[in-house]
């Protein structure tokens, strides 16, 4: 698979959006659009256009080929979207997140996709955080 069609799929995933909605968007078929992600097909520079429009990220974000080795496995990090689709509260989701990034130093930030705007927290982290909160709560 091209790095661009793993950055697409992740892009999407990261994002929340359906494949079909994307395919609607851009005006193509959903097996179509399949076809980005698996790399089987390179989308020409209209579709690339139009898919920067829809993930409001500039073209570099979406065909930048940054080094695998800079970026977080992504299964040692979370994210907001992560923890609503395990069945958290929005509320909490974004509190557990908020509260574990803003602990991070700068350099100490986990980047698991190119996407800028998606926070991501390594999952270690936020374990210690409920379990300091379990802690406290058994306390009072």
């Amino acid at each position: 698979m091209s790095a661009f069609a793993s950055h697409l799929r992740q892009l999407r995933k990261d994002r929340g959006a359906k494949k079909e909605d994307i395919a609607t968007y851009l005006g193509i078929t959903p097996s179509y659009y399949n076809k980005f992600e698996a790399g089987a097909r390179t989308p020409s520079l209209e579709v690339l256009v139009k898919l920067k429009t829809y993930f409001n990220c500039s073209l570099d974000e979406l065909v930048a080929s940054e080094e695998e080795s800079t970026l977080v496995d992504r299964q040692l990090v979370v994210s907001y979207r992560d923890l609503c689709d395990m069945g958290f509260n929005e509320r909490l989701a974004h509190g557990l997140i908020k509260e574990v990034y803003d602990s991070y130093q700068a350099e100490a930030i986990p980047k698991a996709s190119l996407d800028k705007k998606v926070k991501f927290v390594y999952k270690k982290d936020v374990v210690a955080l409920c379990n300091k909160l379990k802690e406290q709560l058994e306390e009072k």
